[in-house]
């Protein structure tokens, strides 16, 4: 039968006998393996295809009714996994998680496996941070010089996340680092030289590409000369095309043709559109990135509930049509963001299956076209080709996750990229006390290392707020008169000033101070007056460890 079936789709006499039987057997084990019918988008309905342009987040951490909803009546075509949402605390319960997800999408009658994503940049943004190797972020890299360790760390977290079914992962981001006031990007970009970005992006791209994972270049045309946050409002990059096109543009226009996948920004950009913000954008999306540009991979919005976007338009039904108008191919919405000046919204069920209906009805009106929705489906259907997902039968060997190479390459790149700004070390750790200030945001970080058993005596004082509260600093000022080293961890002290008035009051208190920046590098210019000063570029543990081997020698973990 199968032979049959072969026989009419293609002639042997077109091909020779070896090529012909050489078809046969592949798709004879496909067959036997399992593997998932690539559907052709014909074949599906129009609600399915529609779903197919919804990547989804949902709280739980365990395949539910909601969930089932989601895929097999909104036909989602992805899903997006949170800390917050999804209680990733262990890798079996985010794969098992993953395997149901995927079991439930095979049940259909067109069974088209899910693309899962998360967002594990390295350094500031990880959505999974326990049994994984949480790498020194981007710009840690880039102090380095050596783009080829962006390319190895890539490919260790490509290879761990797909262990637990994370098939794609929303990085590396490529933004440049033009204006030190940005408050979304700083290090999460790899440098402010454009062309460094486009070195490092090319190797990180390479890293995924080679474990076979779904990257993401992000955020075009450009997110790093903004001093506002798309989350909370619609910020404007004031630039000439020329000026666009050599910064902002230029590490995309290299990169382009080595991304699956693009995500765009939520920018107001006056000289490529001076109406419509990026995501709702023809002239950007098809114009630029599509027609001069050239791309022809899947083009990923940020999140559709983030407020900046939400500026543009009454609702995000409207904010959803007008992306595939502009020429979007998948929509994020996910995420949990400040909407209509609502703080932690997010959307549920109920809200993904109106949008899914409402978007069906607008094709069914006219005001989105079938042939544009099948033109995105098939760009979808044909990256889950390209990247296996239809191959179900047989799974990968599983790498160890957090193994001791990927541990050792996270280790070398902290080293590397940490720089000492001013003072002597290493400092003297027998009989002395200390105090380490530093936000409670670092606090699962700063317990994965062995800062907490130098000297005689070390009290961590943690802040809760990033400008700390007037109590807040009255207790940690009280508690460091019996220091005899304060060491003051600043995290976006230029952003959040009273990290700074802290700071200075403990160093009019405290025999010796230590200013450890491990956060934006702008940091360092603020408190350039300190005895002591390093930057790590980044708050992962494995930086953190670096700064304290620098400061007392030797070479923990």
């Amino acid at each position: 039968m199968l032979f049959s079936l072969f026989s009419q789709v293609v002639k042997p006499t077109l091909l020779s006998k070896a090529r012909y039987a050489t078809c046969l057997l592949l798709i004879l084990a496909a067959t036997l393996r399992g593997d998932l019918p690539l559907p052709a988008v014909e074949e599906l309905t129009l609600e399915e295809k529609v779903g197919q342009l919804l990547m989804v987040h949902f709280r739980g951490h365990d395949l539910s009714e909601e969930v089932e909803r989601l895929i097999h009546e909104a036909h989602v075509g992805g899903v997006i996994y949170y800390q917050w949402a999804n209680d990733l605390s262990t890798p079996s319960q985010i794969k098992s998680l993953s395997t149901h997800l995927q079991q439930s999408a095979s049940s259909k009658e067109h069974p088209i496996p899910l693309l899962i994503a998360t967002d594990q940049e390295g350094g500031v943004v990880n959505r999974i941070t326990n049994g994984v190797t949480v790498f020194p972020g981007n710009f840690a890299l880039g102090q380095t010089n050596e783009p080829q360790l962006a390319e190895e760390s890539a490919y260790a977290m490509a290879c761990e996340l797909l262990t637990i079914g994370i098939n794609m992962n929303l990085a590396p981001v490529v933004d440049v680092h033009s204006n030190p006031f940005n408050p979304i990007i700083g290090i999460r970009a790899f440098s402010s030289d454009p062309k460094e970005v486009a070195r490092f992006g090319s190797k990180a791209l390479a890293g995924y590409q080679r474990a076979h994972m779904v990257a993401t270049l992000k955020h075009f045309p450009g997110h790093g000369d903004v001093k506002l946050d798309s989350h909370e409002t619609l910020p404007t990059v004031y630039k000439s095309i020329e000026e666009l096109e050599e910064i902002e543009l230029l590490p995309f226009q290299v990169l382009a043709s080595k991304t699956p996948v693009i995500m765009t920004a939520h920018l107001m950009v006056p000289a490529l559109d001076p109406t419509a913000c990026t995501t709702f954008s023809r002239s950007t999306i098809e114009g630029l990135l599509r027609g001069q540009m050239g791309y022809e991979g899947v083009i990923l919005t940020d999140s559709l509930v983030m407020q900046g976007l939400l500026e543009q338009c009454d609702s995000i039904e409207e904010a959803a049509l007008r992306s595939l108008q502009a020429g979007h191919d998948l929509l994020l919405l996910g995420g949990k963001q400040l909407f209509n000046h609502q703080i932690g919204f997010e959307l549920n069920c109920e809200d993904i299956l109106r949008i899914h209906r409402f978007l069906v009805e607008a094709v069914k009106q006219g005001l989105l076209t079938e042939e544009r929705v099948d033109a995105s489906v098939k760009r979808l259907l044909n990256l889950k080709k390209t990247y296996r997902l239809f191959e179900t039968g047989e799974e990968e060997e599983a790498v160890e996750l957090s193994s001791e190479e990927n541990r050792q390459l996270a280790k070398k790149i902290a080293q590397i990229a940490i720089q000492t700004i001013q003072g002597s070390y290493p400092l003297p750790d027998q009989d002395q006390s200390f105090a380490l200030i530093l936000p409670d945001v670092l606090r699962e970080e700063i317990e994965r290392t062995d800062w907490l058993t130098i000297g005689k005596q070390v009290k961590p004082l943690f802040f809760k707020n990033l400008n700390p509260s007037e109590s807040e600093s009255e207790h940690i000022l009280a508690e460091c008169e019996t220091a005899d080293i304060c060491i003051f961890f600043s995290y976006n002290g230029w952003r959040y000033v009273k990290q700074l008035d802290l700071f200075h009051a403990i160093q009019n208190n405290c025999p010796q101070t230590v200013a450890l920046v491990v956060r934006d590098p702008k940091d360092a210019l603020l408190l350039s007056h300190s005895e002591r000063l390093l930057c790590t570029f980044s708050p992962s543990a494995y930086s953190l460890q670096a700064a304290k081997n620098q400061l007392f020698g030797g070479d923990g973990e």
